[in-house]
């Protein structure tokens, strides 16, 4: 059998692969998520600053027009002072990084403490630094693999301790490392989802969808790569990896420990992420490009708002009224011109990381059955063509892995049974030579 040319052990390169992929698909969500938010938080920030604009203008309006008398002029300032107190006092409680927003409510002494730091920079902090552990952890494990690959290419010596070490957990490497990159994701989404349900405060209630949002959106992508980096190290253990590791002798039966799957589960899965996947993008893409008609606040759809609602339908819905009552259809979604935009180039960058998971997954679902199918054919066309032990590499553990190992069981068979065959003739040749030699003496 040809000996293939040692490969490089993927590790670092798997994780950074991933994280990449993991940001691109979240970073345009998190981006046209606060696209949309946007008018509503610039609309809160401008009734903030007209309220200070009018409390400002009536202050100075107050002073233009009244003659406050000494004893006013000391309550003012007593009550100022009172407010600074409670606001220093408020500043003792709580540690430098805290900030001290406003009153809960209109006449409460109490002060709302928010940390400086909201939950989406905590979330993105928390989400780095696991980052980084899980890389160093990821470097740690697969450190002892790429150790034993490039031992092999320079074709030194491996230390035995060494060589145990990768056969034990060489067939374990795609789960480990599945989870190892995606563990930080998945700190952070039951970190999110404390948030939620410990109802933290946020800076509003814009704040707070968003950030429900992007909980959502984080599951979905973890998934996505827990998949992507399960399978591309799975297609590396069997396809390149697997028999430099284990001897030919030990690969001519299946070394899996589990029971064996199905080449039909392989198929769904790939038909699942070639199928599913684009057609999840594109639909949250859709869901976020669609504006409710409630968020119009208006008591009434004129006849003019209702043709641009409706289209043609205008003639139909409501024809002989002049307005029709928001109620009716508040729960009624349109795409203006914003949200077409976001759809537009949403769906854009959605088909490109489908393209990106398409492309990977038919390319490692076809190598890992057209591999080891042409292998066996090569073995059969050379066992029929006289070449006595040719055995193949069992690399998967489906059906292909049973045909490959039943090959081998016949080839041993065969090797048997004309070792035998050889042996009897051996024997039977020995046996003809003693009598002839015996005749012969008689004579």
């Amino acid at each position: 059998m040809e000996k293939k040319s040692v490969p490089k052990f993927y590790g670092l390169r798997v994780y950074i692969s991933s994280v990449m992929l993991y940001f691109f698909l979240v970073i345009p969500f998190i981006g046209f998520i606060v696209f949309q938010y946007v008018p509503t938080m610039v609309e809160n920030n401008r009734g903030t600053v007209d309220q200070a604009m009018m409390i400002k203008d009536s202050i100075h309006s107050s002073l233009d027009t009244l003659d406050f008398s000494q004893q006013e002029i000391d309550s003012l300032v007593n009550q100022a002072g009172r407010m600074a107190g409670i606001v220093a006092d408020t500043l003792q409680e709580y540690p430098e990084h805290m900030v001290v927003v406003g009153p809960e409510a209109e006449g409460d002494d109490k002060f709302r403490v928010f940390a400086e730091k909201g939950p989406f920079a905590r979330y993105f902090i928390l989400l780095f630094i696991l980052l980084f552990l899980s890389d160093l952890v990821g470097y740690l494990y697969n450190r002892p693999f790429k150790r034993y690959f490039r031992l092999k290419r320079l074709q030194k010596e491996i230390p035995e301790k060494l060589h145990a070490y990768c056969k034990k957990h060489l067939l374990r490497t795609p789960l480990f490392n599945s989870l190892i990159v995606t563990m930080p994701n998945i700190v952070v989404f039951l970190y999110s989802m404390i948030f939620l349900v410990r109802k933290v405060s946020f800076d509003g209630e814009v704040e707070r969808e968003m950030f429900v949002q992007l909980h959502y959106l984080t599951l979905v992508a973890t998934t996505l790569e827990i998949l992507f980096v399960y399978y591309w190290q799975k297609h590396r253990v069997h396809i390149k990896y697997i028999d430099h590791v284990f001897t030919e002798t030990e690969l001519r039966v299946r070394v899996f420990k589990r029971k064996g799957g199905r080449i039909r589960n392989r198929f769904m899965m790939a038909s699942g992420m070639t199928t599913f996947l684009p057609l999840l993008i594109v639909t949250v893409y859709l869901v976020l490009s669609l504006t409710s008609v409630k968020d119009l606040n208006l008591e009434s759809i004129s006849r003019e708002q209702r043709d641009i609602l409706f289209g043609p339908w205008s003639t139909i819905v409501g024809a002989d009224k002049e307005t029709i009552p928001l109620d009716d259809y508040e729960k009624l979604y349109f795409v203006n011109a914003i949200d077409s935009i976001v759809m537009l180039v949403g769906i854009g960058n959605g088909i490109l990381v489908s393209f990106i998971y398409l492309l990977l997954f038919i390319r490692w679902t076809n190598r890992d059955i057209t591999g080891p199918v042409k292998e066996l054919l090569i073995n059969i066309k050379n066992t029929s063509g006289g070449e006595a032990e040719q055995y193949t590499i069992v690399r998967t553990n489906d059906e292909i892995g049973e045909l490959a190992e039943g090959y081998n069981e016949m080839t041993q068979k065969i090797h048997n049974y004309v070792e035998s065959i050889s042996s009897m003739n051996r024997d039977l040749e020995e046996k003809v030579i003693e009598r002839t030699k015996e005749v012969v003496e008689q004579k």
